[in-house]
C-alpha cells in the first residue's frame, strides 16, 4: 500500500498508525535513508481514510514528496573554556522546535569535540514537505544547552530558515552567547588609569568598570595620588578579558558622570602587553573627572568648506555662508547664527581671500559632548536657491557631517583644524581609530577627504591629513577589488597632503570609466575594505574600522545606493 521513491532500493516493511495522532502512519523500511539533495515521493493505494473512503489513485492526492536535510551545528565555545566557566568535559547539546529537535535539555544532538578544538559539533537530520512552490523549507529555532541544566544566555532563539536550496547539508556556525573569541584578548593587558581630579582638589578616588578585575560594585580599586591632582591606578585585565571596557571613578564615595554615559577603553591585544613587556601597557590620558563623554576643556575647531561648487563665479558678498551644528555656540535652528558665519577674507584663519574656502574658528566649551553633528547652510541674496527661495543646508536628504572632539590633543591655544570639506559632499571624511587604547578623543589617526572634483575627468584630487609620520600608502582600486592605481607610497610627516590622480592605472592607460574606491593606509595597517556592492554599480557607503588603523573613502553625486568614485575616460 505504501510506495517510496529514490531510497536506493529499501522497501516499505510495515506501516502503523499513530497512537495518538490518527491520521499519521509510520512507515518502517528494511533500510535506513539519509540526506541526499533529492526529493523522495511516497505514493498511497488502496488505503482508506478517516471516512472510510478509499483514497484514489489519481497520482496527485495520494502522492506526497519530502526532503532529508543534514544541518551541522558548530558550537566554538573558545571564550568560557579559556575564562575557565567551561570545562572540557562538559555536556553541551542543541535544541530547538523542530523534530527531531525539541526544547528538553539534553533529550538528543549531544556535541562532540573529536577534534579538541573547543568547537563542537552535532549533525541533525531534518525531514521537510515539498511546498506548492516546489521547495521543501521550515523555520527552525534553535540554542545551545550546557550540563543538561542550562541555555545559552542570549535574549530569544537563534532563527535559521531550512530550504531543500541547500542540498543535502547545510552548516551553522555559532558560539555560546555570541561570544566570538575575536572580541576577547588572546593575552594579558595592563592599562594605566588615569584622571585629573583638579575640578574637585584632593579626595578618595576609586576606579570602577565592566570587566573582572574591575567592577561597577563599589567602592572599587584605588586609584593613587601622583602629582598635579592626577590620580592614578594600573590594572592587568586577564587572558579572554572583552576588548570594550567601560569605566567610571567614584570620586569621595559619589560616581561621576551621571547621566553621560561610561568612559571607555579597547584592549588591543595586537599592540599592546603588559608593564614590562615589549608592546607594553596601555596607557589612558588623564582627563578631568565627570567628564567621561563630554570635554574636560574649551576646544577650538576651525571648519573649512570650498564653496566652487555652488556657483561658477564668486559668491556675492551678500551671500552668507554658515558652519551649523548640534552643539553649542551653534545651532540647526537659528539661523545666520553670528557664531557659525563663515568667511573668505584672508585674515586668520582663513589662508587666503576670495578663493572661496571659506572658514570660521569655533570654541566649544567646558562640557562639550565629544560627538558633534554638522552641515553647512548658505543664504543667497539673490533668492535663486531651488530648494527653499534664499536658503539651503547643503547635502538634502543625506545625513549631517560629524567629528568628535578631542580635548587630549587640542585647545583653544591649539585648535583642531577639520580637513577641509566640499560643499554637498557629506560623506566626505572618514576618522579611524589609531588603536592606542585610548578614549574616544584623540583616536583618529588620519582623515581622508573624499576626491574633487566628482565624477572627474581627466584629473581629480584626493587630500588627506595624517596625525603622525610613517610609511603611507595612497591606492586606488576597482569594484572587483583590482589595484589599478599606486598614487603614493612614501614616509610622510605629520601634516596636510593632497594627490592627484589623472585616471590612469600602474601600466600608463587611461583607466576606463566606472566606479573606484581608493584606500589610504599607514605603516603595516590596511582595512578589508574590499566589499560586495550594495547596490549594482554602487559601493557601500563610507565606514570606519576600529580593528585596523586605515581609511577608505567613498564619492560620488548623490545616489539611492551609495556615493562611488567615479571616473569618465576619454575613450568612453
Amino acid at each position: 500500500n505504501y510506495a517510496i521513491t529514490n531510497v536506493g532500493g529499501a522497501t516499505v516493511t510495515g506501516a502503523v498508525r499513530d497512537g495518538t495522532v490518527s491520521s499519521l502512519v509510520h512507515l518502517t523500511l528494511s533500510a535506513p535513508i539519509g540526506a541526499a539533495n533529492l526529493f523522495r515521493q511516497v505514493t498511497v493505494t488502496g488505503v482508506k481514510d478517516l471516512a472510510n473512503n478509499t483514497i484514489v489513485n489519481n497520482g496527485t492526492t495520494n502522492q506526497k514528496s519530502f526532503f532529508i536535510q543534514d544541518l551541522v551545528f558548530e558550537g566554538d565555545f573558545t571564550v568560557g573554556l579559556c575564562k575557565g566557566i567551561f570545562a572540557p568535559a562538559d555536556t553541551f547539546a542543541v535544541e530547538g522546535n523542530l523534530p527531531p529537535l525539541s526544547f528538553g535539555l539534553c533529550d538528543n544532538a549531544l556535541m562532540t569535540d573529536p577534534d579538541v578544538d573547543s568547537t563542537y559539533t552535532v549533525t541533525v537530520p531534518f525531514c521537510m514537505l515539498q511546498g506548492a512552490n516546489g521547495k521543501a523549507e521550515a523555520d527552525l529555532e534553535w540554542k545551545f544547552s550546557r550540563t543538561c541544566s542550562e541555555f545559552e544566555p542570549i535574549g530569544g532563539n537563534r532563527p535559521y530558515h531550512l530550504t531543500s536550496d541547500n542540498g543535502a547539508s547545510a552548516t551553522l556556525t555559532g558560539f555560546w552567547n555570541n561570544d566570538d573569541p575575536v572580541n576577547f584578548t588572546g593575552k594579558a593587558i595592563d592599562v594605566i588609569f588615569n584622571v585629573d581630579a583638579s575640578l574637585f582638589g584632593a579626595g578618595t578616588v576609586t576606579l570602577l568598570g565592566s570587566q573582572s578585575p574591575l567592577t561597577f560594585t563599589q567602592p572599587g580599586v584605588a586609584m593613587a595620588p601622583v602629582g598635579g591632582n592626577v590620580y592614578r591606578a594600573t590594572v592587568r585585565f586577564p587572558k579572554c578579558t572583552a576588548k570594550n571596557v567601560q569605566w567610571k571613578v567614584d570620586f569621595n564615595g559619589v560616581i561621576e558622570c551621571t547621566g553621560q554615559g561610561d568612559r571607555d577603553v579597547f584592549l588591543n591585544d595586537a599592540l599592546f602587553g603588559i608593564v614590562g613587556s615589549a608592546e607594553g601597557p596601555i596607557t589612558l590620558p588623564a582627563r578631568g573627572i565627570n567628564r567621561c563623554t563630554v570635554t574636560d576643556k574649551a576646544v577650538r575647531v576651525v571648519f573649512k568648506v570650498d564653496s566652487r561648487i555652488i556657483r561658477p563665479d564668486a559668491i556675492p558678498p551678500g551671500d552668507t555662508l554658515v558652519v551649523a551644528a548640534n552643539q553649542a555656540p551653534l545651532s540647526f535652528v537659528t539661523l545666520p547664527d553670528a557664531d557659525g558665519v563663515m568667511f573668505d577674507n584672508g585674515v586668520a584663519p582663513d589662508v587666503t581671500a576670495l578663493d572661496r574656502v571659506f572658514t570660521r574658528q569655533v570654541t566649544f566649551p567646558d562640557s562639550t559632548p565629544f560627538n558633534v553633528e554638522y552641515k553647512f547652510w548658505l543664504n543667497r541674496e539673490d533668492g535663486l536657491s531651488p530648494i527653499t527661495g534664499g536658503s539651503e543646508f547643503e547635502c538634502a536628504g543625506v545625513g549631517n557631517r560629524s567629528f568628535q572632539i578631542d580635548d587630549v590633543a587640542y585647545s583653544v591655544a591649539s585648535p583642531q583644524v577639520r580637513p577641509l570639506n566640499y560643499w554637498s559632499y557629506c560623506s566626505d571624511v572618514t576618522g579611524v581609530d589609531d588603536l592606542e587604547g585610548a578614549p574616544r578623543p584623540g583616536r583618529i589617526w588620519a582623515e581622508l577627504q573624499q576626491n574633487f572634483p566628482n565624477p572627474f575627468n581627466p584629473v581629480t584630487t584626493i587630500r588627506f591629513e595624517l596625525r603622525a609620520a610613517g610609511p603611507t600608502r595612497l591606492t586606488v582600486y576597482d569594484v572587483a577589488g583590482r589595484r589599478i592605481a599606486d598614487l603614493l607610497d612614501d614616509t610622510l610627516d605629520a601634516g596636510t597632503f593632497e594627490v592627484v590622480w589623472d585616471g590612469r592605472d600602474t601600466g600608463g592607460a587611461v583607466a576606463p570609466s566606472g566606479v573606484y574606491y581608493y584606500e589610504l593606509s599607514q605603516g603595516t595597517y590596511r582595512p578589508n575594505f574590499l566589499q560586495e556592492p550594495t547596490c549594482p554599480f554602487a559601493p557601500a557607503p563610507p565606514y570606519s574600522t576600529s580593528t585596523a588603523p586605515s581609511s577608505t573613502a567613498w564619492a560620488s553625486p548623490s545616489s539611492p545606493c551609495g556615493r562611488p568614485f567615479a571616473h569618465s575616460s576619454d575613450e568612453i
